[in-house]
Formats: C-alpha cells, structure tokens, sequence
C-alpha cells in the first residue's frame, strides 16, 4: 500500500505523468482562503475491478498563496488530499505537500475503507503557515445527515514559507502561454482506464473554500481542465500541472444545474473538453460536517 502516497502528481512543462481531468474556479478575481474542501464517494461504480492494476483518485488540489504587492500570490507549493479507489472494493486517504514535480511530504491512511460508504469529505485548511489535512468518514447516509462520522483521522504538512497562509481561488495568467487553475478537484490515475459502461463512477460534491470576509462557504463558476492544461502553480519560474496527460474517456456528468458544485465522473467513451463551461452560478455549501485538530 506504500505505493498510494506515491501516486498523485504534479508535473512541470517538461514532463507529464498521470491521466487527470478535472474542474477548476473560474473567479475573476484571485482570493485567498483559509479553508477548502469537497465530499466525495464511489459508492456509485459498480465493479471497481475494471480499474485493474490502478489506482483512482477522487482528488482535491490547491495552491499554496502569499500576500504579493497586487493581491494574493502563488507559493510555488500545492496541497492535494484524495480517496484512492483500489480494484479489491477499498479506497484510502492520501494527502501530499508537493513543488514542481517533487513530492516534499505526504501521508497515508492504511485503513481501507469499502467504496461503498456514503461518503467522505477532504478538508484542508491553514493553522498559521502550516497545512493541516483531515478527513471524515460516513458510512451511511443517516451518520452524513447527522454529522456523526464513523473515523476522522488528520495530519499536519511541514511548513514552507513563513508568509504562506492561505489557498488560492480564481485564475492568473503566467508568462502569456499558461493559465493557472489554483483551485481544483478530479479524477486521476496513473494508467487511462478505457470505455467500461459506467461500471466507474466518482461523484464530487460541495467543492468549495471559506470565504475569509463572510465566513460562508462558496463555490464559484467551473470549468473542465484537463490533464494537459491543470496549470495550478509557478515553482522556480517554471509552470507545473496537476497529472499531465489527457483522461479521454471519461464524462463530467454534472447535477443540480444551473446550480451545479455537483459532478458524477463517468468511465463511459465520452471525453470531457477541455475548458467546459460545467455550471455558471456561484453559491453557498454547508461546509464540513465537523473541524478536525490531528
């Protein structure tokens, strides 16, 4: 299982790793937030040994932001937590502190939970300059309703810079070629798993960041990225990605529109094009169901 803590990636201009395709916050204006999350299952897919020999993440990354002279600026670090669904049924936790293409800290949780649990969420926020990452577990829909979860577990990443002290949301563009998407969530995996009719499903929900004025929990307008284009952060001048390559067969099927914050990714032949417009409206989440200090 050492291999899971492994597997998430982030790659520079140069190279490309792994198969991604996500969402991103499409603001027209970059914000720094203290606090992001996303719920997540795969209680949906229907036989999880298709994925074969790889991995998939249900997967939540965020640029790591400093105060610059015109807003809110990158880091050059990223902070990623994700749910890695395994062909046995389980998935477990991973969250990574990453620049460019080096891993600089992660964790793993080795307690395989069965896909079929209601749902998890993936919370990370900042205590002071350093990330704290946690997760909680519901294994039914009654304990989700209640905010009664059956395990919570949390880490807290190595502290980088002394001015890095929130996430970033919105976009900026870097050097005229390279638009970076700091808040993201999607699906990855280190080998493209082909058209399996649904049998696949990870469903996003409730992807949004603490508001640092209102203390609201928001999620913005989205759009698709995918692996070839998940520009997130700048590190030493050079642009990087979240995965690489292009997940082709794989369907954003969003809910709840024109609300949207709601996506159900869908193993079946369609390809999700790049810059998407998957919902247009902002609004509100109730937040996680509990704060967590590991």
């Amino acid at each position: 299982m050492m291999e899971l803590a492994a597997m998430a990636s982030a790659t520079s201009a140069a190279s490309a790793y792994n198969y991604y395709v996500g969402s991103y916050f499409r603001r027209s204006s970059v914000l720094g937030s203290y606090r992001v999350y996303m719920t997540t299952t795969f209680r949906d897919t229907t036989d999880p040994s298709v994925i074969g020999s790889t991995q998939v993440m249900n997967i939540l990354s965020c640029a790591g932001g400093l105060p610059g002279p015109n807003g809110p600026t990158y880091s050059g670090y990223i902070y990623q937590i994700h749910a890695n669904l395994i062909s046995n049924g389980s998935f477990a936790i991973v969250a990574e502190q990453r620049y460019a293409e080096t891993q600089r800290w992660a964790k793993t949780s080795f307690r395989n939970w069965p896909y079929t649990t209601y749902a998890t969420q993936l919370v990370m926020k900042y205590a002071g300059s350093q990330v704290v990452s946690y997760y909680l577990v519901f294994n039914t829909q009654q304990d989700y309703n209640n905010g009664n979860p059956s395990y919570k577990e949390g880490w807290v990443a190595p502290s980088t810079k002394p001015l890095e002290s929130y996430f970033l949301v919105g976009t900026y563009q870097y050097s005229g070629n390279y638009l970076l998407k700091y808040f993201q969530s999607g699906v990855e995996s280190e080998q493209q798993i082909a058209d399996n009719q649904n049998k696949l499903v990870a469903r996003q929900w409730e992807m949004s960041y603490l508001h640092p004025i209102d203390g609201k929990w928001w999620y913005e307008p989205a759009r698709a990225c995918q692996g070839s284009t998940s520009w997130i952060s700048v590190y030493g001048g050079n642009p990087y990605r979240v995965g690489g390559y292009t997940y082709y067969g794989v369907w954003a099927a969003i809910q709840n529109l024109p609300k949207g914050d709601e996506i159900y990714w869908r193993w079946n032949g369609l390809t999700t094009p790049d810059e998407l417009n998957l919902w247009t409206s902002s609004g509100n989440t109730p937040g996680p169901k509990q704060d967590y200090n590991p």
